[in-house]
């Protein structure tokens, strides 16, 4: 059963969005000179996102803390990346972001289009040139009043703990003198695990999302390895108190 759920969403999920993307493109066309934060492509692809929660389980998803989103204020969001799940969870957030994603889903037919229509970011991973102009397009869009969204652990986690963190949403959030936003995702690793395609316990599933107090530079002195460590450390006590005896967790 759980197969034939799982081959019903990824079919779903592909149909929704050649036919979403046919619809957005020719409006694109036309908004797109007078919308250079290219924010409609981002709502579009919220609607997109959310259109496939809500047929799939959006009930189970609660979020804690959306006050703390900052509104439309720059800052650098950063999450915890459990699985392929993340994506859906934070664009239930309905918050403007711009996602820095790695290149290679960027090539992925209609969704890679999407992405690059909402001026998202590819970072080609072990490229160090790649991470500087990755840097450079960030505080642009910042500069721009755009938010920047990432995974500080730079890929999904196989046992459901937050792993070490990466410094570069950390050294640019201290270089654009914007707030960090900490958001604490748990349960889709239960519901999807990091290498299948086959989602699973989703009767027992819930997934609890918690957007923490902003961080700011000043309160590391503008020490980046500070910074990074302190909101790790706020992030890991976060995800503990996500998780009591009913927690659901990844299977190891």
């Amino acid at each position: 059963m759980q197969r034939l759920r799982s081959a019903l969403f990824w079919s779903y999920l592909a149909v929704s969005l050649v036919v979403f993307w046919i619809a957005v493109a020719p409006i694109w066309l036309v908004v797109a000179p007078f919308d250079p934060q290219r924010r409609f492509s981002h709502w579009y692809a919220i609607t997109w996102a959310n259109h496939c929660i809500r047929l799939f389980g959006a009930s189970r998803i609660h979020i804690h803390g959306r006050e703390r989103l900052l509104g439309d204020r720059p800052c650098v969001l950063v999450a915890n990346h459990q699985s392929f799940g993340d994506i859906f969870v934070l664009y239930a957030l309905r918050t403007p972001f711009k996602w820095v994603a790695k290149e290679s889903v960027f090539w992925v037919p209609f969704l890679g289009w999407m992405m690059a229509m909402a001026d998202y970011v590819p970072v080609r991973r072990g490229d160090a040139g790649s991470r500087a102009a990755v840097l450079a397009r960030c505080r642009e869009h910042l500069r721009r009043g755009s938010r920047i969204l990432m995974f500080p652990e730079g890929t999904r986690s196989r046992d459901g703990r937050i792993g070490e963190f990466r410094r570069g949403a950390f050294a640019l959030a201290v270089e654009a003198g914007v707030p960090i936003v900490p958001i604490v995702i748990d349960g889709t690793g239960a519901a999807l695990p990091r290498d299948g395609w086959v989602f699973e316990r989703l009767d027992e599933l819930h997934v609890e999302v918690h957007v923490l107090e902003p961080v700011l530079p000043d309160a590391t002195g503008g020490d980046v390895e500070l910074l990074q460590t302190r909101v790790r450390e706020l992030m890991v006590a976060a995800l503990r108190d996500i998780r009591g005896p009913r927690a659901v967790r990844p299977r190891p």
